[in-house]
């Protein structure tokens, strides 16, 4: 027996036929990577119970041990209950650092008897209750030009919007970006009566609007519902009284936006609502490809660092930086982790990531719980491709996939179906196919996506070159939610654990942040506290600190 649950955006006779071939016990891998959509894959052959989620995270599998059982849930808080596993000081801790540590350091399970299948591997459950964990998913090599792939991943966009329902009432996010945009033309197109939110005034300089009006007026009968952020919760609102639990914390802001969209689609009937979450991590490339293109194709990497060069305001000594960058993972892992409070690890940019920010406010005890966690998994830790900027793409793919499957709990909770179609896994493959150079150039903003979009959605609404900056939005809400979240520094979880101190949290409370990763460190630490006071209430269950 095989089942797909979730999201299918594939033709009924493909979907048999991968079926079929699973319950036949052959090619159960990639059964998600060869047809569109957003699911998970469960199987029974011969007493042999296998499960996996999408290589982008945005579905999870957890299991947990109970008396002489494993269980398997896509929740890790529903394991933690029914096995009354206690929060684990190391998970925590580890969530504090910005950037985030790299998988599988950062998504782990915040439980101690949770355990997290990792996004490439199927979990398999034998009949005397022992697992297995083999790999079902690989990143493709980068070796295809844009041109070979775009008619694949527009079929795959496509079906990806028009397959994914049948009679149900959809919506859509209406941005004005390069990626919702399509996503809701294209739902426009294939379904009937189609409303779509935008977000109107999160900055003085908004070029979002402006494309999601033209948008709307090529979509005759569409309903448009426009929301002033002025009208909306503060952006903080969503730490402050978060709107749902989840099984672990939020990455940013937007929480509590996003449960008022949910609640006015809602009130419009919707059962799916489409939006571009993770377009930016898909059709984007980090710069540091350039290190790898100027050794294997001087005048491409030439020209393509004198665009960096305009675009980052880098000096040429950052370009000769990256060319003679050559450390190997294991090397930046050990930099990486080479912490101390209110400094970077390391460089603060290398070919496979950005080094760690530890602010003032995290206790050496956090660090030691860090630094455990890390010389617990430091011979496992391999990168997800060989190319240092693939790697980072599927790290950030995988990111955007976590903050996607959290958002989709608040639309649950309004019985409405999320659906990010961008980071579908066959979309995501089609998309790491292409060569970096290729899909990340400087000279032109999304180029793949522009393609793949090119015949099936009108040009003008995919001329942007440029995206809103939210940052202005932010800074406003901060200096009115200071008090409501001085008041949570105050009467910390995490000082009380020992992993943040309350004079330096409360410092930095009130501090204007300057650009950089004060604030982003800010935002994660109050998701943190955040997400420890909605378990609380929950049940007795202590601390696991491991001295």
């Amino acid at each position: 027996m095989a089942v797909f649950v979730g999201q299918i955006a594939a033709p009924l006779h493909d979907v048999r036929s991968r079926l079929r071939s699973i319950v036949g016990g052959r090619a159960y891998t990639n059964a998600s990577a060869l047809l569109g959509g957003s699911f998970h894959v469960l199987s029974s052959v011969d007493g042999v119970v296998s499960m996996n989620g999408t290589a982008s995270l945005s579905r999870r599998i957890f299991y947990s041990r109970m008396r002489n059982s494993t269980v398997a849930s896509n929740r890790a808080d529903i394991l933690a209950d029914l096995s009354n596993s206690d929060l684990d000081a190391e998970s925590i801790a580890v969530r504090l650092l910005v950037p985030p540590a790299p998988d599988p350091l950062d998504t782990g399970s915040m439980w101690s008897a949770v355990h997290p299948v990792p996004a490439d591997r199927q979990l398999s459950i034998h009949p005397d209750g022992h697992t297995a964990a083999a790999r079902w998913w690989t990143a493709p090599p980068a070796d295809m030009s844009i041109a070979d792939t775009t008619e694949a991943l527009r079929v795959a966009i496509s079906e990806a919007v028009a397959l994914r329902t049948g009679d149900e009432v959809v919506t859509a996010d209406l941005s004005g970006g390069l990626d919702s945009t399509p996503l809701a033309y294209l739902a426009w197109n294939n379904y009937p009566n189609v409303s779509a939110v935008t977000l109107t005034g999160m900055t003085e300089d908004d070029g979002d609007t402006g494309v999601a009006l033209t948008a709307a007026s090529m979509m005759a009968g569409l309903d448009h519902l426009m929301l002033p952020v002025d009208k909306l919760v503060n952006t903080f609102d969503g730490i402050i009284t978060p709107p749902a639990s989840n099984d672990e914390p939020f990455f940013g802001l937007q929480l509590g936006r996003q449960a008022q969209i949910a609640e006015q689609m809602s009130q419009r009937g919707s059962a799916l609502h489409f939006t571009g979450h993770g377009g930016d991590e898909v059709f984007s490339v980090p710069s540091v490809y350039l290190g790898d293109l100027l050794r294997t194709n001087k005048r491409v990497g030439l020209d393509h660092a004198r665009g960096l060069r305009a675009l980052n305001k880098w000096s040429w000594s950052d370009v000769v930086n990256l060319y003679r960058d050559t450390d190997s993972y294991q090397k930046w892992t050990n930099h990486k982790f080479d912490l101390a409070p209110e400094r970077r690890s390391g460089r603060s940019t290398s070919r496979w990531g950005e080094a760690a920010y530890v602010p003032a406010w995290v206790t050496r005890d956090a660090l030691q719980y860090v630094r455990r966690r890390f010389e617990n998994l430091d011979k496992t830790l391999t990168p997800h491709s060989p190319s240092p900027a693939q790697h980072q793409c599927i790290e950030s793919i995988r990111t955007a996939g976590r903050i996607s499957r959290l958002a989709g709990n608040i639309y649950a909770q309004h019985g409405i179906s999320l659906a990010y179609p961008l980071i579908d896994d066959k979309i995501v493959d089609l998309a790491l196919r292409v060569r970096l150079h290729e899909r990340g150039t400087p000279w032109e903003f999304k180029p793949l996506l522009r393609s793949a979009t090119a015949k099936i959605v009108p040009p003008e609404l995919m001329s942007r070159s440029t995206k809103n900056d939210m940052t202005e939005d932010v800074y406003r809400d901060l200096r009115s939610a200071r008090e409501s979240l001085r008041e949570m520094c105050e009467n910390s979880v995490l000082v009380s654990m020992g992993l943040v101190d309350r004079k330096e949290l409360l410092t930095a409370c009130g501090i204007q942040h300057a650009a950089g990763l004060s604030l982003p460190s800010f935002v994660m630490t109050m998701n943190c506290e955040a997400w420890l006071r909605s378990q609380l209430p929950k049940s007795h269950r202590k601390l696991e600190v491991h001295l």
